[in-house]
């Protein structure tokens, strides 16, 4: 099944969200290209290196690649690498890890840290977020929060499970009005 259709039934579950709100949020967010997953961080201040893993189901998925995103390198020349570096079917999980170079301030904002691109999907499966270390320019940890962000697909079947509920409570109304028609 390729991957398209399977984006559908894609969950994202994302685990080790014990911070506070004013955290800034990590999460995998649907990319333009079905076979890809963006790693995004939003509200984010001073930024200087992170380390995490992506866990999967590999009867789900078959990851291809991992590329770095845009977000990190406007601070600066930047170090990125994975583990492992060469993906094997067996393998289900990806270390990501990436840094600035050089005595820099780390960026502020929100932006796309990392890309997940995967050939096909066989079935529905899951991502996982874990062992989540980012921090500052001073070398501090930076708290971080993790979040569900629905996909674009999963957004359309609840707005068209809602509008069917709403249709049929329309249908339901209109036969009672005219059964109730009738017996007067």
């Amino acid at each position: 099944m390729p991957m398209r259709t399977a984006a559908v039934c894609v969950f994202l579950t994302l685990v080790g969200s014990q911070y506070a709100n004013a955290s800034p949020i990590l999460s995998l967010q649907a990319a333009a290209d079905p076979h890809s997953v963006n790693l995004f961080i939003s509200n984010v201040t001073d930024l200087f290196a992170f380390d995490l893993t992506v866990g999967f189901d590999t009867t789900s998925f078959d990851l291809t690649a991992v590329t770095e995103g845009p977000f990190l390198s406007t601070g600066g020349t930047t170090f990125f690498f994975t583990l492992p570096g060469a993906f094997v079917p067996s393998t289900n999980s990806v270390e990501i890890v990436n840094t600035l170079l050089g005595a820099v301030n780390g960026v502020t904002g929100s932006g796309v840290l990392a890309t997940l691109m995967f050939a096909e999907a066989i079935g529905p499966g899951s991502l996982r977020l874990t062992d989540l270390a980012f921090q500052n320019s001073s070398l501090e940890s930076i708290p971080v929060q993790t979040e569900s962000v629905p996909e674009p697909a999963m957004l359309t079947l609840i707005c068209a499970g809602l509008l069917g509920g709403a249709r049929a409570c329309r249908i339901r109304r209109k036969q009672s009005d005219e059964s109730s028609r009738d017996v007067l």
